[in-house]
């Protein structure tokens, strides 16, 4: 078997990882493989810490973005540290290969006026697809789902009487998200038109059922609506994602004087290192805030 592939099904199975990030890593691996082909002349396994410099240096000069390249070497790093565990290379020639540190980029965000906005457009949709679209931002907002947590989501997962859903994240861990008033209303206008969107037997398993292969509402998909919807919104944002709208849940809760750790849990982050971000986020909008308001703005500068 090509050590890749082992690698690959070694990931899924002690990480389970997402089908989207083991592609990735597949995608790196095979970057990797075929330059190690191509200039070393030998597999990607067999790879020197000199060969790995080359390979590096290939990159920088090919214009990769320093976010690529440590992705790339993440990738590579788990790949031979897989083969060492495994006894399939005695040595890795990884451990010495550490890359640029990257400064942390703050995500973008929405604010609430934004949020506002596209509900606002949302409901101006008419018929059925408008009623799922205003479904999928309420829930996106109120719960900070990630995208692909949202169109994935079984029927069986919303739990009405308890106002809760059931979700499966990263690495196949489950929480439980208690969903508003506002997202249970939206919902369960949805669910009313819900038949309509059925194509095939397999769709109906999915909240958001589509003729996807999948049979559920694709991300790409649900990146263009809220890309269109911004639009109808006037908002002006070119790069609005789903996602946008997680950091949102997660810095207006916070600005209102959530727990942190609350929001760990709620979006389902293995380390509150990853939650902390928003802190910052939370802060930058304060101090944008005060200084815009404040009775003292106008007299400095």
């Amino acid at each position: 078997m090509d050590f890749r592939d082992l690698f690959v099904e070694g990931r899924a199975a002690e990480k389970a990882q997402s089908p989207n990030t083991l592609l990735a890593y597949r995608r790196d691996l095979d970057q990797a493989h075929n330059f190690m082909a191509g200039h070393a002349k030998k597999p990607l396994h067999e790879a020197s810490e000199r060969d790995l410099v080359d390979y590096f240096a290939w990159l920088d000069g090919q214009g990769f973005a320093k976010t690529s390249q440590a992705r790339k070497r993440s990738a590579l790093a788990g790949f031979f540290k897989f083969l060492e565990r495994r006894g399939l290379r005695t040595s890795n020639p990884m451990a010495k290969h550490h890359g640029p540190k990257l400064p942390r980029r703050l995500p973008k965000m929405l604010h609430e006026q934004d949020v506002a906005k596209l509900l606002k457009a949302a409901e101006a949709r008419p018929g059925d697809q408008g009623v799922r679209l205003r479904c999928i931002l309420e829930l996106l907002y109120a719960t900070g789902l990630r995208a692909s947590e949202c169109v994935g989501l079984p029927l069986s997962s919303w739990q009405p009487r308890e106002c809760l859903l059931m979700v499966k994240g990263k690495g196949s861990r489950e929480r439980l998200l208690p969903v508003g008033p506002y997202a249970e209303e939206a919902l369960e206008a949805y669910l009313k038109v819900r038949p309509v969107f059925f194509a095939g037997n397999m769709s109906k398993r999915f909240l958001f059922p589509s003729r996807s292969r999948a049979g559920h509402l694709t991300r790409i998909r649900l990146f263009q609506l809220i890309r269109e919807l911004a639009g109808e919104a006037g908002l002006g944002l070119t790069q609005i994602s789903p996602h946008m709208l997680r950091h949102a849940f997660a810095t207006h809760l916070l600005q209102h004087g959530a727990d942190l750790r609350a929001i760990q849990e709620l979006l389902g982050h293995a380390n509150l290192v990853t939650t902390e971000i928003y802190t910052h986020l939370a802060n930058d909008e304060l101090t944008d805030l005060v200084r815009k308001s404040h009775p003292l703005a106008g007299l400095h500068g």
